[in-house]
């Protein structure tokens, strides 16, 4: 499956971190998160549920280079467990840098990033394991104290660790989770009183995904790889190609200083080639503390 990479952490706490009035400040964040997915297998038929738990930390530096630009520096540790399929269980390290440009002074002033990130990833299903890599690009502001905007573009990829003997499908396991893909998404908030936020999310992404099914004839002549899938039983994973439209709603309230606790529901369609298609819904809560 192409899950949720260390990286985007690094895009959340690189972004946020905007203390113009100090000439450097650091950062350091840690989050423990819950994950319920209906279908983690991404299957047009038969598809398996699991929940997860998920850590993350996050240290780094921001650096203001001058009045309105500033430069973080962010080093990434991501950890998840799954309750079902622990085949899938991953640690994966990362680093980011995030360049930021305002436009004027106050929050309504439009603001102007650019990330690169980048790390690798250990997986139980050592077919799974890989480098990743991503770049972003994003402008978001605010408007009217209450509502806030970000548009942005982004390229992922993903690199197999290892190359293992060609199976029994004439391919090789890792040749599957090589995967890349170009999006692009909006996400609009609206702040409730003094310590709460609702976020809208809509995001499209055209590339590949990674589908695990039982055995079938029609799998052979649409995917791009093919391999027996390490992680479920007596079922095949594919790579395709395809178009993902995500949409996602969620709330985050400040519980303290330097806390914070937040809820999503995410639908996700994806109309792949050969004419399949796969659908998906993630519950996720998430508690987050910066140092």
């Amino acid at each position: 499956m192409l899950r949720r990479p260390i990286i985007a952490l690094g895009f959340a706490l690189a972004a946020a971190a905007w203390p113009s009035p100090a000439r450097g400040a650091w950062i350091l964040d840690a989050g423990i998160d819950a994950r319920w997915e209906d279908n983690l297998t991404r299957s047009p038929k038969a598809p398996l549920a699991d929940t997860a738990m998920e850590v993350d930390l996050a240290a780094g530096r921001y650096l203001q280079v001058e009045e309105y630009t500033g430069l973080s520096l962010v080093a990434t540790l991501h950890g998840e467990k799954y309750a079902t399929y622990d085949r899938l269980d991953a640690v994966e390290a990362g680093i980011g840098a995030t360049l930021r440009r305002r436009f004027g002074l106050g929050p309504e002033a439009w603001t102007a990033a650019m990330t690169l990130a980048g790390g690798q990833s250990s997986v139980v299903d050592h077919y799974r394991s890989a480098r990743f890599a991503a770049a972003q690009v994003s402008l978001s502001r605010w408007f009217a104290e209450r509502l806030s905007l970000d548009v942005s573009l982004a390229y992922d990829t993903r690199r197999p660790l290892e190359t293992p003997p060609i199976d029994s499908y004439a391919t090789t396991p890792s040749d599957v989770y090589d995967l890349s893909g170009q999006s692009v998404a909006v996400e609009g908030g609206y702040l409730v009183g003094e310590e709460g936020i609702v976020t809208l999310r809509a995001a499209y992404r055209d590339g590949d995904i990674v589908s695990s099914v039982k055995p079938t004839k029609w799998v052979n002549k649409a995917a791009k790889a093919v391999t027996d899938d390490q992680a479920f039983d007596q079922r095949i994973a594919y790579r395709i190609g395809a178009r993902t439209t995500t949409l996602g709603v969620g709330y985050t309230h400040a519980l303290f200083t330097g806390g914070s606790v937040s809820a999503g529901y995410e639908y996700r369609s994806s109309a792949a080639d050969g004419g399949l298609s796969y659908t998906g819904s993630i519950l996720r809560a998430t508690l987050l503390y910066s140092f």
